[in-house]
């Protein structure tokens, strides 16, 4: 027959069993803008591809865009027509979702350059359009950003190691071993 120590030790070692579980249906979403179209990358914590969610564009509170997430967890899309910045919601259901933000400014649309034209006295501003050289530039940037900010997404999430399940396990062991020597030194005396 179990006692009570011993059932509450299996008890306990079961939910921490199966919240890991949890930790590891936690998606990962990343986005940024390449031209007009925005690239989107989704995975769970373990670094599986995120297959078939919902993925949301949102501008506030109103959708804009709704698709699926491909084979490899990627849908890309083009730029929203408002040009302001939205939020990227990916779910897969029973409560597993990521976020990811593009603002304003990484939507390529920076505020129009004035040149200046006329005497000192008296000056004239007229805006500069975008040139063909301006656009160039701005697509090759947004190509060669955007793998490093892959990356540096890809740096910034957390992840549970085995060490760190170890260690987690290792210290309610702890806690039961003392609560038996303190229950067997209770009944000892």
């Amino acid at each position: 027959m179990i006692n009570r120590l011993g059932m509450f030790s299996l008890v306990l070692l079961l939910v921490l069993l199966f919240g890991t579980e949890c930790l590891a249906h936690k998606i990962t979403v990343f986005g940024y803008v390449d031209q007009a179209m925005v690239k989107t990358e989704s995975k769970f914590s373990g670094g599986r591809p995120a297959k078939g969610c919902q993925l949301t564009v949102l501008t506030g509170m109103s959708p804009v865009i709704v698709g699926r997430t491909d084979e490899k967890g990627m849908l890309d899309f083009p730029v929203p027509e408002q040009h302001i910045g939205f939020d990227i919601l990916v779910s897969c259901g029973e409560g597993h979702q990521g976020k990811w933000r593009i603002d304003t400014e990484e939507l390529g649309r920076p505020p129009e350059p004035y040149i200046s034209t006329g005497s000192p006295q008296k000056k004239v501003t007229l805006p500069v359009q975008d040139s063909a050289l301006q656009l160039m530039i701005r697509a090759e940037l947004a190509a060669e950003l955007g793998p490093i900010k892959h990356q540096l997404a890809e740096l910034k999430q957390d992840s549970v190691s085995l060490a760190d399940i170890m260690g987690g396990l290792g210290y309610f062991l702890g806690l039961a071993g003392l609560a038996s020597y303190m229950r067997f030194r209770r009944d000892g005396k």
